[in-house]
């Protein structure tokens, strides 16, 4: 698991620099990690990717309260954990490519189908694939 080593190199360069909230992000984030391990001795590279993203959108969360009460020191230490964790996702598929992936699945079919045509496309290209995206592609497509 390239990802975690990594991540953990980066924790140790941000104690170094003393950039605490970089360092408390990728501590959280490798807590988990570790705490999933236990059940999971294994775990993927997919699995990971997941449960960053999950962090990425705990963070978002925090950082819409502290939008909401005015507090833009926080907002900014907010948005750079966001920066950091979304450093070590694969780039996302372009609208181009997931309309092209669309396609070649043949999934134009029908409006009603649209729920397995997200599912199936989840399924097989959920590391690379913006849920939110997919559904804006999709809805083009399909009209």
């Amino acid at each position: 698991m390239w990802l975690v080593v990594q991540m953990k190199q980066d924790r140790i360069q941000a104690m170094k620099e003393k950039q605490t909230p970089i360092k408390d992000v990728l501590s959280l984030v490798l807590a988990a990690i570790q705490q999933r391990e236990i059940d999971e001795p294994e775990l993927s590279e997919e699995t990971v990717i997941q449960m960053i993203k999950k962090e990425i959108k705990s963070v978002r969360e925090t950082q819409q309260l502290y939008i909401s009460a005015g507090r833009d020191d926080e907002v900014a230490d907010e948005q750079q954990k966001i920066n950091v964790l979304e450093g070590y996702l694969p780039q996302m598929l372009s609208d181009d490519n997931l309309r092209a992936l669309i396609q070649q699945s043949g999934m134009e079919l029908i409006q009603s189908n649209r729920g397995k045509i997200i599912g199936t496309l989840m399924k097989d290209h959920r590391a690379v694939i913006d849920p939110a995206r997919l559904q804006i592609v999709l809805d083009s497509v399909l009209v």
